[in-house]
């Protein structure tokens, strides 16, 4: 068992006061939370999920906040979000794996284009979501008691070649919450509303009656000027 003497940091609206917490670990020194295992861990390895949740990273130099929902069938992947546009707020938008292919969906246009993986990766960080799955190679710290936005959560916080990353568990047991701080100090920031076995499948396809734009955009295009 491990308690919070080596409690460290802390972000925005984190309470100051950690009041020590002894949590019951594994062989592999670990907390050992049932409920993580069942409701987090085994449905994001599953071959069919549905997340909805908010993610705050930073974005060019800015924090934005941007709720998304993100559905994965097998290989193909469906993300809902509001994309930000550098001087324009944000543009719904929706990103398609299908195919071993990457599409950028505007509703508001009715287009589409396919994109380059790493304009996903700017929006959508996938070792954020899936840490709380992945996490066999990181080092337990310690837990503690703290409160977010008035909601109190128990803490367990880990490491990993430099990174820190902490998971909230309410009082259920259910994560809610994931921070990750790179070994540079840079935060990301998921709150998890939902997640549920199954995915609509119809959300992975091109809508009909869309215009493909890829070639008139070209390969190099920039998608904050997307309005």
């Amino acid at each position: 068992e491990r308690g919070s003497e080596q409690w460290g940091g802390g972000s925005a609206g984190v309470n100051t006061e950690k009041p020590k917490v002894t949590v019951e670990t594994g062989a592999d020194g670990k907390p050992q939370r049932e409920t993580f295992e069942k409701n987090f861990k085994e449905i994001i390895k599953s071959e069919s999920f549905t997340l909805s949740a908010t993610i705050e990273a930073e974005v060019d130099g800015s924090t934005v906040r941007m709720p998304i929902t993100l559905m994965r069938s097998g290989d193909d992947l469906y993300v809902e979000t509001n994309m930000p546009v550098e001087g324009k707020g944000a543009l719904k938008a929706a990103f398609i794996v299908t195919g071993g292919k990457l599409y950028l969906v505007i509703p508001a246009m009715r287009c589409y284009m396919e994109v380059p993986q790493d304009v996903l990766d700017t929006i959508l960080d996938p070792d954020l979501i899936e840490g709380g799955a992945n996490d066999d190679n990181s080092k337990y710290v310690s837990s503690a008691e703290v409160t977010v936005g008035g909601k109190k959560y128990t803490c367990d916080v880990y490491e990993s070649d430099g990174n820190t990353t902490k998971y909230y568990f309410d009082s259920n047991g259910d994560l809610k919450r994931i921070e990750s701080i790179s070994s540079d100090g840079s935060p990301a920031i998921i709150e998890i509303s939902t997640l549920k076995k199954g995915a609509d499948k119809s959300k992975m396809k091109i809508p009909s009656g869309y215009f493909d734009m890829t070639k008139i955009m070209g390969e190099n295009f920039d998608y904050s000027t997307l309005t």
